[in-house]
């Protein structure tokens, strides 16, 4: 006796397989789209990864900002701050994503929070005024990166220095435009006004492996130059 096969399921909706640690079981959340401050709860705080994680990166910023205050280098000081800066927004954006929600409205939650912690990408006219709070306070990476980066060629100019003489300069520049392209990419694989130059949809999600590829491989670059 021969039994009917089972429709495929949709890998937009399909829960992923998940262990203990994921903070988005597939059981909590099956059609409920979560605010953004459950999310950022849930994703920050939700495992041991997260936290030593989420206390590396601070940490790490903490004493950076401890050393600039107590030694100041002029215009130079703004430059390690502004980069630390960016990093740690950097980061706090992929953590979100790890790991990936186990369904649809939860995933693309955090996406959008995801988007706000690169850049400034949230669709305003659908937040809750909570939700345009954190908007406005992650939107400071990709500026803070940018701004890191005006003030060491300003200070550079103002002293009459060659630019790009060591390898934390010429290797802190090509980071900064991969950052950029980064974030472009990921724009140009998201947002349906854009897809279409990629090929449609089916093409855009194809693509975006790659998205989560290099930006995973920009970190230990962040950790080079830091160093």
């Amino acid at each position: 006796m021969s039994s009917a096969a089972a429709p495929p399921e949709d890998p937009e909706t399909a829960p992923l397989i998940s262990d203990d640690s994921d903070p988005f079981p597939a059981s909590a959340m099956v059609n409920e789209r979560p605010s953004s401050l459950t999310y950022l709860s849930r994703a920050s705080f939700g495992g041991a990864a997260a936290l030593v994680a989420q206390l590396g990166v601070g940490l790490a910023v903490v004493v950076l900002w401890r050393v600039l205050w107590m030694h100041p280098a002029g215009l130079f000081t703004y430059h390690p701050a502004f980069q630390s800066l960016a990093v740690l927004g950097f980061i706090e954006g992929v953590l979100l994503l790890q790991p990936i929600p186990a369904n649809a409205a939860t995933k693309k939650k955090g996406l959008q929070l995801h988007q706000v912690f690169q850049y400034t990408a949230f669709p305003m006219s659908e937040c809750a005024s909570s939700e345009m709070v954190i908007a406005r306070l992650t939107s400071v990476p990709l500026v803070a990166v940018l701004v890191g980066a005006a003030f060491i060629i300003a200070n550079k100019a103002l002293h009459d220095a060659r630019h790009f003489t060591t390898w934390h300069a010429t290797f802190g520049i090509l980071t900064l435009v991969l950052i950029v392209l980064q974030i472009s990419f990921g724009a140009l694989v998201v947002y349906s006004p854009l897809i279409s130059v990629l090929g449609g949809e089916g093409k855009a999600k194809s693509l975006w492996k790659y998205h989560r590829f290099v930006s995973l491989s920009c970190r230990p670059s962040f950790s080079l130059l830091s160093a």
